[in-house]
């Protein structure tokens, strides 16, 4: 059985494997994206699950539907912008939310 950590980190993989067949690096989808690349990088090892607003933009660079990006399902790209299937989406990211785990490590 699946659990929700696992489902986490699978979405940061299915983002990574997608990003590295447009042989692209994490700072040019960063950049894209608007976030920095240390935000990409915390979602492709599963430790921070992506917003609405940044898996859309996620979504769109990488040409992959974010119904796609959560399930790993196909999903036709029709349902980019459908607003049924992005309320499911973003009820799907209000659920895995507190399952994320972010360590960092600052020194002042």
């Amino acid at each position: 059985m699946k659990t929700a950590k696992d489902a986490i980190k699978q979405i940061g993989l299915r983002i990574e494997k997608r990003r590295e067949e447009f042989s692209m690096g994490n700072y040019q989808l960063a950049d894209m994206c608007l976030v920095s690349p240390t935000y990409i990088a915390e979602v492709e090892w599963g430790a921070r699950l992506p917003s609405l607003p940044v898996l859309k933009r996620i979504s769109k660079a990488l040409q992959m539907p974010p119904e796609e990006i959560l399930t790993g399902k196909r999903a036709h790209p029709v349902y980019y912008a459908d607003k049924r299937t992005l309320g499911r989406v973003e009820k799907a990211l209000r659920f895995l939310k507190p399952f994320t785990f972010v360590y960092i490590n600052r020194k002042n």
